[in-house]
């Protein structure tokens, strides 16, 4: 038998038991199947709900799942004083941004007396070896930077000015 003859007796098989089965479906629910039980309409309207936003219609003890996405906001990453050798560990930021923290003094007089030769901090993507910032660090407390050069791997180096200074520096990410 060629393949178009078996495919339009497949296709007129088909039509027969169709037409079959409908004649036979007086409900239109699939009951001569002889799989479960028909259902009725009584039996679907508890499950057919519409639950509005704002959980109008929702029934009684329901639980409701929700999924929000977190928003941006800074994560600490790392921190270095200068107690230490000058240098961050390696750090991973995630977000577009990231914020530098950081607090210094000079201890005592510094030797040019009108001027202070302080600590300065270099940038750099361990990827590319590009020094993404450099700035000096200003005395005081609460002092920011902001540096906006995207996800990658990072470490912070501190040279240290002519002068005595005491330092502590802390890395958050934005993500």
């Amino acid at each position: 038998m060629s393949t178009s003859r078996a495919l339009a007796l497949s296709a007129l098989v088909a039509i027969g038991l169709t037409a079959v089965s409908r004649a036979d479906d007086k409900n239109g629910l699939g009951s001569h199947i002889g799989l479960g039980q028909p259902i009725s309409e009584g039996d679907v309207k508890p499950w057919d709900i519409t639950i509005l936003p704002d959980g109008t219609n929702l029934p009684p003890g329901s639980l409701v799942a929700l999924s929000v996405a977190e928003p941006p906001r800074l994560r600490g990453l790392t921190s270095l004083g200068s107690g230490g050798d000058g240098r961050s560990v390696p750090f991973r930021i995630r977000g577009p941004r990231w914020q530098i923290l950081y607090n210094m003094s000079y201890d005592g007089t510094c030797t040019l007396v009108v001027i202070c030769s302080g600590p300065s901090a270099t940038v750099t993507n361990l990827a590319t070896g590009e020094v993404v910032d450099q700035f000096d660090l200003g005395e005081g407390d609460g002092k920011s930077r902001v540096v906006r050069s995207g996800p990658g791997i990072y470490q912070i180096d501190i040279s240290p000015g002519s002068d005595t200074t005491r330092w502590q520096m802390k890395v958050d990410d934005y993500y």
